[in-house]
């Protein structure tokens, strides 16, 4: 089994995309042979595969956060981008000849419902009995300079060209969602605020209830990306957790009740972390997390 992801180097000091993947086989005889083992992720790109636009630009400041899929034979990237205007949208690009080409905005905002922010975007392709192939979702802000308070959905029939989104839930934070399935239904992971509170939230995609299902047990500084990775059948949550001098991820899985808990005893990566910059991560030693024991 080959797990291959895109990474982003968060663009608070460079504002650029790297690309990095890592392989793993993984065995699946029998839970006893899912142990910890080491594996190593790549050196970043030694170049940017999406650079920052000269200013003035809807791209001069921050370029992150990519989801890439296939469509038609071609691979395709959706990403966030911070420009001139202080407003966050989500870009395209395609790959052709082992280079990014950037293709610009997703949709026309003169007809989106909300004025705000969008960013974060997961895209998931759809079963072939539906009418249409992709899903996009993402998080969106309902005016300038408000939080991202809203999930919003867009079909695709190509993967390229998206209907105007429909908001699908609201709550008082929705940060980087992921969509997976639970107990027979689709539903969204996310990062949001409880009481004051750094926490991950779940809410079934359909009239869901949003609940928290995670929280850090040591006193953090955020709770940021998430990350999903099925191993042996066991669905993983990766969460970007930051702590006073360095920055963690920590792997999680699901217990009966569908709350997150650790996978491993310690997390797979540590990182430091400079002031309130979440930007230091180039390369690190990750290990396999298991949850045979859930």
């Amino acid at each position: 089994m080959i797990l291959m992801m895109l990474f982003r180097e968060k663009g608070w000091l460079t504002g650029v995309l790297l690309a990095s993947f890592f392989v793993s086989v993984v065995a699946t005889a029998s839970p006893a042979v899912n142990k910890t083992v080491q594996f190593p992720f790549q050196s970043p790109s030694a170049l940017p595969i999406v650079t920052l636009l000269p200013s003035p630009s809807e791209e001069s400041i921050h370029v992150e956060y990519p989801t890439v899929y296939e469509a038609g034979g071609q691979q395709v990237m959706h990403y966030s981008a911070y420009g001139d205007d202080r407003r966050w949208r989500i870009k395209s690009a395609t790959l052709e000849n082992d280079i990014w080409i950037p293709q610009g905005n997703l949709f026309n905002e003169k007809l989106l419902a909300f004025t705000g922010n969008y960013a974060f975007p997961f895209v998931q392709r759809l079963a072939a009995t539906e009418p249409y192939k992709y899903a996009l979702f993402f998080s969106a802000g309902i005016k300038p300079g408000a939080p991202y308070t809203s999930l919003w959905r867009s079909f695709s029939r190509d993967g390229v060209t998206w209907q105007l989104p429909s908001k699908l839930l609201e709550d008082n934070l929705i940060l980087d969602p992921v969509i997976t399935k639970r107990r027979g239904r689709e539903v969204v992971i996310y990062t949001s605020k409880d009481r004051g509170r750094d926490v991950v939230r779940m809410a079934a995609i359909s009239r869901g209830r949003p609940i928290t299902i995670y929280h850090s047990k040591q006193p953090a500084a955020g709770l940021y990306t998430l990350g999903l990775v099925t191993l042996n059948g066991k669905q993983i949550i990766f969460i970007e957790t930051g702590f006073p001098g360095h920055i963690d991820w920590v792997a999680t899985c699901f217990d009966a009740q569908d709350r997150l808990i650790p996978a491993a005893a310690e997390s797979l990566a540590s990182y430091p972390k400079k002031g309130d910059r979440w930007d230091s991560l180039r390369e690190t030693l990750h290990k396999r997390p298991s949850c045979s024991a859930i």
